[in-house]
């Protein structure tokens, strides 16, 4: 005949399980698993894959899978709550040298972030299914005994978990014996003994953050007497060492054009001042990563002049003021930075204006400039009312940034890019804007790499001037014919000598053709001709840079 215990579920465990002398913290702790030690480890990012029961030894149906939880920290969206499954797990430190546990009670709670436990059940877990014989999962019909189940109430929200693995048998769950799941080892130890649903409040704005902490509480009570966290080894009562487990959750933070009246910054090689928030003129995605080139004849020092804008989103948030300090690292130099020629032009007169680049001695060996603008003293201008639209991007800073030697066929690079605390005529300098009067961060981290690439030289000349000596004469025609039958000296500029611009130096044809010209009222030679010019059409014909001393 069945045994039954005349008393509540938590006075029987108490009765059955809870007997004898409470011995001093030592060989079991309890803690806490976001996966179960028979699964994948779940994806801890924002978005969480299902558990897949089917993939379980348990399959008692307690309900839709449970989404995976995650510990340590997550990005989530913003708004509203999410969920996540946790496990309560039983580590004993001394497994295979003392006997196993032949019980235990847990209580905990999960705190933080309005967090809640909606479910919990020892199902789907490390426990063997029949490892808990209750008579309708189990063998032998004496079975043993299973409340677990929520807590609610003021201070008593949470989870509680009794267990008697069997009533009679004394039963012990020993991560090295044949009361766990097969295959399982001393590897798996600590065990998952519960599972269970948190629901927790996601912060209400990106980047703030909050914090769940999941941790064991005595005193929890369910349908019976309150629980305290016990093991039961060997009949005896042992008081286990309890660790928590903390999940900080951050709001995601969504991109900068996706954030109503945001202010960014951006790099583009023009100066913009268009209502377009995040021009497309801007280098790189959201003003960032991009890259402005510029190629140079060889032998020339190379110099390209950058603008640095300011993207407003709303007229609300146009700014009245800001200050800017930017980096530049890599083989170029900052010759010049002004706001001149840009939307700030005026402060330089009406308003403040400190613009200029930071020596490098005064800032740890970085190079770079700082820019501190109000855009009127007494008005309180702002940035809208100085460009063609409310809202977009304009240009408020021009630098100029030049090569460190002439260029040549290596092409080099630097960056320019946000870096706050450079030191200018004053004091530090952080990338902020002033906005109705107060200070506001930029959105995004801005910055541009400047490329400097040899060029391809397309030489000019004079079609027909075969001599160099700046006239189109019969002395040209001569030459050709010198050059071609008399050992004379070579044309310098091949394209010159090809007088009727066929693609190749014929000596006779090209010679007659000049004479044509001259005596016989015959067409002038094509283009270029009269003035230095590029040749219009392709062809294989060599014209050296430099060849014709009256061209560039």
């Amino acid at each position: 005949m069945k045994r039954v215990c005349a008393f509540s579920l938590a006075s029987c465990v108490a009765l059955l399980l809870f007997t004898g002398v409470v011995s001093a913290q030592g060989d079991f702790t309890f803690g806490f698993s976001a996966s179960a030690s028979d699964l994948p480890a779940p994806d801890l990012g924002a978005t969480q894959s299902a558990f897949d029961a089917n993939a379980l030894n348990d399959t008692a149906d307690d309900g839709p899978d449970w989404p995976a939880g995650a510990l340590g920290a997550a990005t989530v969206a913003t708004g509203g709550v999410s969920q996540g499954t946790y496990f309560a797990t039983i580590e004993q430190t001394d497994a295979g040298v003392t006997p196993g546990a032949q019980g235990w009670q847990m209580a905990f709670a999960a705190s933080g972030c309005d967090a809640s436990i909606l479910a919990a059940t020892v199902t789907q877990t490390d426990l063997a299914p029949g490892t808990i014989e209750d008579g309708e999962r189990g063998p032998g019909g004496s079975g043993g005994f299973d409340a677990t189940e929520i807590t609610s109430g003021s201070g008593n929200d949470g989870a509680v978990s009794a267990i008697v693995l069997h009533l009679k048998k004394g039963t012990t769950l020993d991560p090295t014996g044949s009361n766990a799941k097969p295959a399982l080892g001393p590897e798996l130890n600590p065990l998952t003994v519960c599972r269970f649903l948190v629901e927790s409040g996601n912060p209400a704005t990106g980047g703030e953050s909050c914090t769940v902490t999941l941790a064991y509480q005595d005193g929890l009570q369910g349908s019976g007497q309150p629980i305290d966290n016990k093991v039961t080894q060997d009949g005896q009562s042992v008081i286990p060492t309890v660790s928590s487990a903390t999940l900080v959750k951050t709001g995601e933070v969504p991109p900068c054009d996706q954030q109503a009246g945001a202010l960014g910054l951006g790099f583009s090689d023009s100066a913009l001042d268009t209502g377009d928030y995040y021009d497309a003129g801007l280098a790189g995605s959201l003003g960032a990563g991009g890259t402005i080139s510029i190629e140079t004849v060889p032998g020339d020092v190379p110099s390209l002049t950058v603008y640095q804008c300011i993207t407003v989103g709303s007229s609300a948030t146009s700014p009245q003021g800001w200050q800017l300090s930017t980096s530049l690292t890599g083989a170029a130099d900052i010759t010049a930075v002004t706001v001149g020629g840009t939307s700030a032009d005026s402060a330089s007169t009406s308003g403040f204006d400190s613009t200029a680049i930071v020596d490098a001695a005064d800032n740890g060996g970085t190079e770079g400039y700082v820019s501190g603008v109000v855009l009127h003293l007494k008005k309180g201008t702002t940035l809208d009312e100085l460009t063609s639209e409310t809202t977009g991007t304009a240009a408020v800073v021009a630098v100029t940034v030049s090569g460190e030697a002439a260029q040549d066929a290596t092409t080099v690079s630097a960056t320019l890019a946000q870096a706050d605390g450079l030191v200018g005529g004053g004091q530090a300098i952080d990338n902020r804007a002033t906005v109705d009067g107060n200070s506001v961060s930029f959105c995004n981290s801005a910055d541009v790499t400047v490329s400097f690439a040899q060029g391809i030289v397309i030489p000019e000349f004079v079609r027909g001037d075969t001599n160099d000596d700046g006239k189109n004469n019969l002395a040209d025609a001569v030459w050709i014919l010198n050059e071609s039958f008399r050992s004379g000296t070579a044309t310098p500029c091949q394209k010159a000598a090809d007088a009727n611009d066929d693609g190749t130096v014929d000596a006779i044809v090209d010679a007659a053709y000049i004479i044509a010209y001259q005596f016989e009222s015959g067409s002038p030679p094509p283009a270029p001709f009269g003035a230095c010019g590029e040749d219009p059409t392709a062809d294989m014909l060599d014209c050296p840079p430099g060849s014709m001393s009256q061209c560039p």
